[in-house]
């Protein structure tokens, strides 16, 4: 079990100092199609990246985006679709309570949430 957190605090991490996803974040709802084009390529290709890396530990990897109420997910069927998430009335709700860096589902499934708020 302590191995599989190592890994997962390894995924979190490497997302975390990935600095032109960090920065891309703000560019999503960028009135300059371009600028969000790109920064939502890089998006989709860091999570997607992530994911496929980690198959064997996570189903899905979604990346919540607090500001704007987007969540982006990367999985075997959906890698990089942006969709609009609403935390108040689902599993997503302790956000609102406290920051939290990862959440794991009852599923298995484990969501990485960045958020721009813990210094990212």
């Amino acid at each position: 079990m302590n191995e599989l957190i190592e890994q997962l605090d390894i995924l979190f991490y490497s997302l975390q100092i990935n600095q032109e996803l960090v920065s891309g974040l703000n560019d999503t709802d960028n009135p300059d199609v371009s600028a969000q084009y790109r920064a939502l390529n890089h998006i989709r290709e860091s999570l997607s990246s992530q994911f496929y890396t980690n198959t064997r530990k996570i189903d899905e990897l979604t990346l919540y985006m607090h500001d704007s109420q987007k969540a982006i997910t990367g999985d075997f069927s959906n890698s990089g679709t942006v969709y609009p998430l609403h935390i108040e009335n689902n599993a997503w709700k302790r956000l609102l309570h406290e920051p939290v860096n990862i959440n794991f589902k009852q599923s298995v499934r484990a969501y990485v949430i960045l958020r721009e708020r813990l210094g990212l």
